[in-house]
């Protein structure tokens, strides 16, 4: 056997090796267990949240609660825990809110007539500001919506809001502006609730 067929086996060895390790690498982020942090209503809320490149974690978690309705169940992710509204809102950083929806009361039609009332007030009636924005975000949620259900609204520096609907990308909306607008729903100074923005900004008081 020449000099060249040696460095050939050689190199064949070097990518079986690098490709055996690559596939085990896979295989076990594929088959890593979900820590969870907590439970709301039989749901399992994990502590992290892959976001792009990112892992964010756990701030808190509550019910959101309308006419004694368990509405859904609101999850707010950041890179590292805050109990300062204002930071998180204005902060240029990933950052994710994740609804689980848990009654059927939830629906389609419910959400977008609610969505620009809730933007109205977290913009202090400044809705005017972002409206191409709302108007898009609206068009996002053509579906129809179940229990059991998952909306995450990722937002990314320099790529705007990720909206999903279960494992469905439906778009992205540009803007820090936005971002700040529609997480200020639930953490503005006039929340949807008060009780899940504390709950939200549990932080390290534990979810």
């Amino acid at each position: 056997m020449n000099e060249s067929e040696n460095a050939a086996i050689a190199v064949r060895r070097r990518r079986t090796g690098w490709l055996a390790a690559l596939l085990t690498t896979m295989m076990a982020v594929a088959t890593a267990p979900v820590v969870v942090a907590t439970t709301i209503a039989g749901i399992e809320i994990p502590d992290t949240l892959d976001a792009g490149e990112h892992t964010l974690l756990l701030n808190g978690a509550g019910m959101r609660e309308k006419l004694f309705i368990d509405a859904y169940i609101a999850c707010l992710y950041v890179p590292e825990p805050d109990t300062d509204p204002v930071r998180i809102l204005t902060a240029d950083e990933p950052q994710a809110v994740i609804m689980h929806i848990t009654s059927g009361m939830v629906t389609r039609e419910r959400l977008t007539a609610s969505l620009p009332k809730d933007l109205r007030r977290s913009t202090g009636n400044d809705l005017d500001s972002i409206r191409p924005q709302v108007n898009l975000l609206l068009t996002m949620f053509d579906g129809e919506i179940a229990p059991g259900d998952t909306f995450r609204l990722i937002y990314l520096p320099g790529e705007g809001t990720q909206v999903w609907h279960n494992d469905r990308l439906k778009g992205a909306i540009e803007g820090l502006d936005f971002k700040r607008a529609l997480f200020g729903i639930w953490l503005s100074e006039k929340p949807t609730q008060e009780s899940l923005k504390s709950d939200l900004l549990r932080a390290d008081r534990g979810v």
